[in-house]
């Protein structure tokens, strides 16, 4: 079952990401930040505080990579395992997006650990959140 014990921990990790990319913004060349459509260049884009800016440009990077990686794949691809013990591709983009879901949840409605798991959005991403058994059944004939 997954457990919710280091909300806390993640709180201060999105604190102390945040700070670092505060003072990696203060160094941020101007020129740079003009180029916002660029997905290479991560830093203030227009429309958003100099840290949101660079947070929405690593963002828009890991989405491009993630895509690239998995555009034309079939679903005979998505769900290859390549052991008893593995997770399917498409398992682990699931897993993503209830990593996503799940942590919104969490640090922007301000839900705590033991409300979400009682949470009708838990039960629903519970199996791609842990992987394992449950989602090597559970994850499959899915296309991309």
């Amino acid at each position: 079952m997954f457990r919710c014990t280091s909300w806390t921990n993640r709180r201060s990790f999105i604190r102390n990401a945040s700070m670092l990319t505060t003072a990696a913004t203060l160094f941020d060349k101007p020129t740079l930040a003009a180029d916002s459509e660029n997905p290479f260049i991560f830093g203030s884009r227009a429309g958003y505080s100099p840290q949101l800016g660079a947070l929405v440009s690593e963002m828009n990077w890991m989405r491009m990579v993630v895509l690239m990686s998995v555009k034309g794949m079939s679903q005979e691809q998505l769900d290859f395992l390549l052991d008893k013990k593995a997770n399917t591709i498409g398992a682990l983009l699931l897993h993503l997006a209830a990593t996503e879901k799940l942590y919104q949840l969490n640090t922007f409605d301000n839900v705590s650990g033991a409300e979400l798991e009682k949470s009708a959005a838990f039960k629903d991403w519970v199996i791609p959140m842990n992987l394992g058994e449950p989602a090597r059944q559970k994850i499959k004939n899915h296309n991309l």
